[in-house]
């Protein structure tokens, strides 16, 4: 499967809008799979890694149509947790699309985006 996620912008202000669209283009093997949208945020760097789902959609269920077309979708970010680059600990917030695979490795696709206030 192919996805592309196209964002309306890259850096976004808390309480602010979230709009875009992911095209899919399943390959015939993948047909028949789910496979799912979410927003999320997630931690990385030193301890344990956090993550927080703050929009989840299925996108296609067994839809051979569903998995072939394009999906709009709109989300109104949180406050926290903005988006942070430091030397001990990162958060990172990006769309994600996942194909679910029966056995194996799910597909992931991310498109990152920055979440915070302007300087």
């Amino acid at each position: 499967m192919s996805a592309s996620i196209h964002l309306e912008g890259r850096t976004f202000v808390p309480g602010s809008l979230l709009r875009g669209r992911v095209s899919l283009e399943p390959l015939a093997e993948h047909l028949g799979r789910r496979v799912e949208l979410a927003v999320l945020w997630e931690t990385e760097g030193k301890g344990d890694t956090d993550m927080g789902v703050v929009y989840y959609r299925v996108l296609a269920d067994g839809d051979e149509k569903a998995a072939s077309s394009e999906h709009a979708f709109e989300v109104t970010l949180p406050f926290l947790p903005l988006s942070y680059h430091g030397v001990l600990l990162k958060i990172g917030w990006r769309v994600r699309v996942r194909r679910l695979a029966p056995l194996g490795d799910d597909f992931v696709h991310d498109e990152p985006f920055e979440l915070g206030w302007p300087p």
